[in-house]
Order: C-alpha cells, then structure tokens, then sequence
C-alpha cells in the first residue's frame, strides 16, 4: 500500500510534469504569468515561450535579449499572441479548440513554469420540450436534451423528480406535476466548466392549457339549467306551446 507521504510526492511530481489546469471557453483571451519576485524585472533576459501537444514542441513567441527580436512563430498564434518582456505574461486572444495545451516558459534557457490549457465550447441555450402522459392526466414530462451538465430549477421549492434518457437522446427529463398554481415554473441550466446557459421557463398556465374536470363541470352545470329552465317555458306554457303545435298543423296541410 502506498504511504500517505507517497501520494503527496507523486500527486506533486503529476503536478510539475501536467503543470496548473487552465480552462477557457472558445473566443476568450487568456494570460499566462511566470513566477517572478514582486518587484523583479525580466527586461534585460530571453524569453521563450513553448506550446506541447502530444509529442510536437513549437516555440508560441520568444525574445531573445542578445538579438532585440520578438516574433510568433506559429500560424495559429500569429496573430493572437503577445508578450510583455517585464514580467514575461503571454496573452492569447481569441481562443480556439487548437489551442488545446500545454504552455511553458524559459527564461535564459531554463524552463520556470508549466501551465496546461483546455479550451472548450460554449454552452448554447437550452430548449424545454413537453410530452404529455397519457395516465395521469395531470402529470407532464419536460425533456432538457443535451451532452452536458444539467441543473433543473423550479420557483415552487420542490425538489423535481428526474429521470436520464437514453442514447442517442442525451440529456434529462422531468416529472412536472400539476400542482393548481398556474404560475409555477421550471427551468433547465446547462453548464461546463467555462459556461452555462438557462432555458425559457415552461409554467404550469403553458402546459395544462385544456380544460379540467372542474372547469367542465363549472361549464356545464349552468348551461343545463339555462336549457331546463327554457324548455320549461316553451312546453309548459300552453297557449303559447299550443299557438306553436297549431302553426305546424296548419303548415302540414
């Protein structure tokens, strides 16, 4: 078994070789800063800065005191990249899924720090969708699809009772149950680790929109004493039912 003082080198020694876990999302600008004395100057010393993907090692900029020189070497940095020959900062504008790696500064030949770079997409906004279930008749699903973290939010406290989907239809769906309050909402949140994004509410007076058991009956109970009462007058109230039978008599012949 591996002692804890073990663990706490070989954590350390994965930390050197990875080096600091930077996450960026795509578009973004990014700065990374050598570890130098507060008030200490790199002004008078080479600095080069180095991009590591897999096995590939480019230079990403470099000044070189001797020569006066400072040039991007790489395409994809070219136009991005800039260095501050004081304190030796790089900073990359306008990041993108190639930026993907690890970073690392040397300072008169001798490498000072490691940093590593993963840059992600942005989360897009999230859409609710509704499936009604057949039994019960106050029960729908909401379905907020996507690869990616899911955070549900609902404005009556409750805890919401939630359920995967499967393949190829990533994502969660929730058990929205009719509660009488037609201002009750729910919300989807997608997020990873440099963003998230909130849907449009769905509310309760949004998605039980037909008419209920009660509000037939509340419908209904009024009209059938409208047409009781009206059927009441015409056939109980004999000279002018009687008026009626006659005129249709008359009409036959």
């Amino acid at each position: 078994m591996i002692s804890g003082c073990c663990c706490v080198l070989l954590l350390a020694l994965v930390a050197a070789v990875l080096g600091v876990g930077v996450k960026k999302k795509v578009g973004s600008e990014v700065r990374f800063k050598p570890d130098i004395t507060a008030g200490s100057s790199l002004k008078d010393s080479s600095i080069t800065w180095k991009y590591t993907k897999g096995f590939d090692v480019m230079k990403v900029i470099e000044w070189d005191n001797d020569f006066k020189t400072l040039e991007s070497l790489m395409p994809k940095f070219k136009t991005r990249v800039a260095l501050d020959r004081t304190t030796g900062e790089l900073t990359i504008r306008d990041l993108q899924l190639e930026h993907t790696g690890s970073y690392s500064i040397e300072i008169n030949n001798k490498e000072e720090k490691r940093i590593s770079l993963t840059v992600m997409e942005s989360i897009p906004k999230p859409k609710l969708n509704q499936e009604i279930s057949s039994n019960p008749v106050d029960v729908m699903y909401l379905t907020c699809e996507y690869n990616s973290m899911i955070r549900w939010n609902c404005s009556n406290g409750e805890k919401p009772q939630i359920t995967n989907l499967e393949k190829p239809r990533q994502g969660q769906s929730l058990t929205f149950k009719k509660s009488g309050n037609p201002d009750v909402c729910c919300t989807c949140t997608l997020f990873n680790d440099v963003s998230e994004e909130t849907s449009d509410p769905l509310c309760e007076k949004h998605l039980f929109t037909g008419l209920s058991t009660e509000s037939i009956i509340g419908v209904l109970i009024p009209l059938i004493s409208v047409t009781v009462i009206l059927l009441y007058l015409f056939i109980g109230h004999t000279p002018f039912y009687g008026r009626c039978v006659a005129c249709c008599e008359r009409r036959k012949i």
